[in-house]
C-alpha cells in the first residue's frame, strides 16, 4: 500500500508537493500515511506507532480516515481552536477503541483558506507528537510553526526542546558525547517522548495559524525529517524545484547514516504546499 493518499485532483491555485519514504530499518512497510485533497484545501503526515510491527499504520490511517472529512467541512477561517482540538480527540478515542491501544499516530495537519483575490492563504497547523511545520516567503522570512508536543509536558517540554536545538550544532560522535548527561540521553532518545493520538494521556494539540502570501511555500513533515535534519537545511530544501523529494532524499540519507549521531531510523514523508505567483 502507497503511503501517499491523494482524495481529489488537483485545480488551479496551491501546488501541493508530496514524497514519502520508508524507514531505512524497514524499507518494505512505511507506516506513515501521507494524505491531501486539493479540493478542500487539507493535508497531513502521519506516523503510525506501535509494539507490533503490522499493527504501526494502523493509528495513523484511522486518524487520516476521522480527521479529513471533518476539515472538508470547514469554510470559515476563524474556526475555534475547541472545534479543531475535538476533531483530534475524536480521532484519538476511535484509535483507542478501533486499536485496543495496539497503534497510535503522531498528526501534523493543515488546513487552507485560499482568499477570492488569489494574492494570499489563510492557514491552520494542528500538530501532535514530533512532526514539524515550517513556513518560508514573506513577511516573516523563514519559520517554524509547531511546536513538538508531548505526553508528559512538566518534565519533557524544556529539555526536549532544548535537545532540539543541541541537535543543530552536533556533527560528530565526539560532540556528542560532550554534551551533559541528561541532553546526551534525550538527543538518542528523542521521539520517544512524543505524544500521539490514540495514547491514553490527553495532550492539548499545539494549533498556529499564518497567512501564506504569493511565491510563499508552507511544509508538514513527519518525525523522521525533524530529527534528521536541521531547520536550516530544510528551509533549504524548500526552496528546490521538487521540495518534498529534496527533503525526504536527504532525511533518508542522514537516516542511513549508522556513524552518525543525529541519524534518527524512521519513516520520512514531507508535504510542501506552495502559493504561486500569478
Amino acid at each position: 500500500m502507497s503511503a501517499v493518499e491523494q482524495e481529489s485532483e488537483p485545480k488551479p491555485g496551491l501546488i501541493y508537493y508530496v514524497d514519502s519514504i520508508a524507514s531505512p530499518e524497514h524499507p518494505e512497510s512505511n507506516h506513515d500515511v501521507v494524505f491531501f485533497d486539493p479540493n478542500s484545501e487539507t493535508a497531513m503526515v502521519l506516523h503510525g506507532v506501535s509494539p507490533v510491527d503490522s499493527y504501526a499504520r494502523n493509528g495513523a490511517v484511522i486518524a487520516q480516515r476521522v480527521i479529513a472529512p471533518e476539515l472538508a467541512k470547514i469554510s470559515d477561517p476563524f474556526v475555534t481552536l475547541g472545534f479543531l482540538s475535538g476533531i483530534l480527540e475524536e480521532a484519538s478515542d476511535e484509535i483507542r477503541r478501533k486499536t485496543h491501544g495496539f497503534s497510535s499516530t503522531t498528526a501534523t495537519v493543515i488546513k487552507l483558506f485560499p482568499f477570492s483575490q488569489e494574492s494570499m492563504s489563510q492557514f491552520v497547523v494542528m500538530n501532535i507528537g514530533d512532526g514539524l511545520a515550517l513556513k518560508l516567503g514573506a513577511p516573516d522570512g523563514h519559520k517554524e510553526i509547531t511546536q513538538e508536543t508531548f505526553y508528559n509536558p512538566p518534565y519533557a517540554n524544556h529539555i526536549m526542546e532544548a535537545a532540539r536545538g543541541i541537535l543543530n550544532f552536533v556533527e560528530t560522535p565526539q560532540e556528542a558525547q560532550r554534551l551533559p548527561e541528561q541532553f546526551r540521553y534525550l538527543l538518542l532518545n528523542r521521539g520517544r517522548f512524543a505524544a500521539h493520538l490514540g495514547q491514553r494521556y490527553r495532550t492539548r494539540p499545539d494549533i498556529q495559524g499564518g497567512m501564506l502570501f504569493q511565491g510563499g511555500r508552507i511544509g508538514i513533515f513527519s518525525p523522521g525529517v525533524g530529527h534528521n535534519l536541521k531547520s536550516g537545511e530544510i528551509f533549504e530544501l524548500m526552496q528546490e524545484n521538487q521540495p518534498a523529494q529534496a527533503i525526504t532524499r536527504e532525511a533518508h540519507r542522514m537516516a542511513s547514516r549508522k556513524d552518525h549521531p543525529r541519524a534518527f531510523p524512521s519513516d520520512i514523508s514531507a508535504i510542501v504546499i506552495e502559493h504561486p505567483k500569478r
